[in-house]
This record gives structure tokens, C-alpha cells and sequence, in this order.
């Protein structure tokens, strides 16, 4: 996708990185809110860095992308390849 994406594009992932690393490291909540937020922000920086062609980078939250699209997903889907 990396090849796909314009100047434009770019900055706005890099901006769009910009807030999620900002939240990813938030500690405003309890504990268990921002273990949910730092979640959240780590299945949007693996969305991110994918993007940008990053893999190495992605994959330090591959983990948190997994948990969200667990919670994602509802009873009884399929999940195709498994």
C-alpha cells in the first residue's frame, strides 16, 4: 500500500501516528481504561505502519491489532484462513 499513497497520504499517516503513539503511552484513566486505550492505539499504529510499508514497526503491535479484531468479531464468525 506504502506505493499507493501520495505525499498527502503520507503525512496524514505520519500525522495520524503522531496521536495514536501519543495515546498508545497515555496513563490519564485507571488502570484497566488505559489498557483499553493503549490497546486501541496499538491496533491503530499496526493499521499505520502497515500502511506505510513499515513491518518491522508493525509488528511491535501485531499483538494489540489481534486482541481488537477478537473483540471484533462476533460469535459464530468465520474467520477465513483458520
Amino acid at each position: 500500500m506504502k506505493d499507493d499513497l501520495d505525499d498527502q497520504g503520507k503525512a496524514m499517516l505520519e500525522k495520524a501516528k503522531a496521536l495514536a503513539l501519543q495515546y498508545y503511552d497515555c496513563k490519564l484513566f485507571e488502570p484497566e481504561a488505559n489498557k483499553q486505550v493503549q490497546m486501541r492505539a496499538g491496533w491503530q499504529l499496526w493499521r499505520i505502519y502497515t500502511a506505510l510499508g513499515n513491518s518491522e514497526e508493525a509488528e511491535k503491535y501485531k499483538k494489540d491489532a489481534e486482541e481488537i479484531e477478537k473483540e471484533r468479531r462476533l460469535p459464530g464468525d468465520i474467520k477465513w484462513g483458520e
